[in-house]
């Protein structure tokens, strides 16, 4: 999942790119061509824990909402990153949608020229700081709704977050990973459940999601927001919000 700019071009761009890890390993495409070769996110065992701050709302027919999943761990001092599979999916009749790498936007804080250079939509405020608009968490592109069919395909769970209580390989990962402290790969179970629905198959009736992205606080603490906008609902639909956090070993 490909790294992103989020926190303070300096602080905030790079927390975000610390965000992939080893997903590094997986390039993002530049075009759409792209995207027919780009067939799978890697999954891993980690050596520290996982937090997971995945939400659910039940979305109401004919409103305009904005959700908020608040990400607690990601905050000033911390060493602790971002996932790769943050981003949402809905799930409903006649609904399925499913991005991952929603674009950052908010506060960036002071940049140098390179911080401008790495920011380009960046904009001035009065006060002299610098922000990404809203606008860049708008749009949903072809490569956002890849990374959500293949996040799915793992649950959303670049790193496995219990891996000892899944057993079997996934245990033995674990150990591995704790006794050489290094990420150790594995292969990712057959998806179940509504994570083996195919997304993004749906027409998507009765749902606009208006805006999905990182949102960048003055604190340089981190939440994800999706706003909505539904109309005549077929049935029950959700929005899942998905933010992992890899807990590094700080001291």
């Amino acid at each position: 999942m490909r790294s992103r700019s989020i926190m303070n071009v300096a602080t905030a761009l790079a927390a975000a790119l610390a965000l992939a890890g080893p997903a590094s390993a997986a390039t993002a495409p530049d075009a759409d061509k792209d995207l027919a070769t780009w067939s799978a996110i890697p999954q891993w065992v980690a050596p520290f824990p996982v937090a997971n701050d995945d939400q659910s709302f039940q979305l109401a027919p004919n409103t305009t909402r904005t959700y908020t999943t608040q990400i607690p761990e990601i905050q000033p001092g911390s060493w602790h990153v971002l996932a790769p599979c943050w981003g949402f999916d809905i799930v409903g009749p006649g609904v399925d949608v499913a991005a991952g790498g929603v674009n950052p936007y908010g506060y960036l804080g002071t940049l140098d020229e390179q911080g401008r250079r790495e920011a380009p939509t960046a904009q001035q405020a009065p006060d002299g700081t610098w922000f990404l608009p809203d606008a860049d968490a708008e749009t949903i592109t072809p490569w956002m709704l890849k990374d959500g069919e293949l996040c799915r395909k793992i649950g959303w769970s670049f790193y496995v977050s219990d891996p000892a209580r899944a057993g079997g390989a996934f245990a033995a990962a674990a150990r591995k990973a704790r006794r050489t402290h290094r990420n150790v790969r594995v292969r990712p179970r057959k998806p179940t459940g509504r994570n083996a629905r195919r997304a993004n198959a749906a027409a998507n009736a009765g749902v606009t999601v208006e805006l999905a992205g990182l949102h960048l606080l003055h604190d340089h603490a981190v939440e994800l927001v999706v706003r909505v906008t539904t109309g005549d609902l077929a049935g029950p639909t959700t929005l899942f919000t998905h933010a992992r956090v890899l807990l590094q070993h700080q001291g």
